[in-house]
């Protein structure tokens, strides 16, 4: 899954962060949530795209540090996946496709349904609760969302999601090389978007295969790139780490 839900109530969390006003934080969440949705439920594409656009441009934050970007998607994506069909998050994305063939978001979305039907699948209980024979089903979307993500790489030239959901393809296929090298290319064109190291970050728990001394030297990586915000980025990385770490 993409763990928006995670990452966005990790940095709710944070100390540093919660000496900001924590009620407007929540409005200000809350906000953006509704107006990507209410774009999303009256089909204003024109908008959604525009409000993507502006979001991917030096990738503005709440108050509290939230990259606004992350909050949208993640409002559309946890609204609508829970219904895989027509009536629900693939619905969406082929109506978007359809009014836009070129959007960089109806695409990602389009990307996203893989992932939602992955989830479904699985269910979101340990890798030990999930039956044998669900597993080459699972990888099979997987595989697919990343042929997908590769054929529409121009996304990412627009959209900085598109490191993140490779990111977490990577994670759910294994593949460790395909991991560091998205995040290498992430970092070179987007070293100011926290979330692309936090997804890798997750992607290199123990439980993914990846150990402490890993996940150490991506936050090393992520707070090298951003010396002016160091102070500030370690302190959001280890809130969110502390916050996944619980959850496992």
């Amino acid at each position: 899954m993409l763990l928006k839900n995670i990452v966005i109530g990790a940095l709710m969390a944070i100390p540093a962060l919660a000496s900001a006003n924590s009620l407007t934080e929540t409005r200000e969440r809350m906000a953006i949530e509704q107006q990507a949705i209410a774009y999303t439920v009256s089909q204003k594409w024109d908008k959604l795209d525009a409000m993507f656009q502006e979001y991917n441009t030096g990738f503005p934050t709440t108050s509290g540090g939230t990259h606004k970007l992350v909050i949208a998607w993640g409002g559309i994506y946890n609204l609508f996946s829970v219904d895989v069909s027509d009536n629900g998050i693939s619905g969406v994305a082929k109506e978007w496709l359809k009014a836009n063939p070129k959007s960089t978001g109806a695409r990602l979305l389009q990307a996203m349904v893989f992932d939602a039907k992955a989830v479904n699948l699985r269910g979101e209980g340990a890798a030990s609760t999930v039956d044998s024979d669900i597993w080459p089903k699972y990888k099979k979307l997987m595989i697919q969302e990343k042929e997908y993500l590769l054929k529409n790489k121009d996304i990412a030239d627009k959209d900085v999601t598109w490191y993140q959901e490779m990111e977490m393809v990577a994670r759910n296929l294994e593949d460790k090389e395909l991991l560091y090298s998205t995040l290498e290319e992430a970092s070179k064109k987007y070293p100011a978007y926290q979330n692309i190291y936090i997804e890798a970050m997750v992607a290199r728990l123990p439980k993914w295969g990846g150990s402490p001394e890993e996940v150490e030297k991506i936050a090393r990586m992520a707070a090298e790139k951003n010396k002016d915000q160091s102070d500030f980025l370690t302190t959001l990385i280890s809130g969110v780490m502390q916050s996944i770490t619980n959850l496992n």
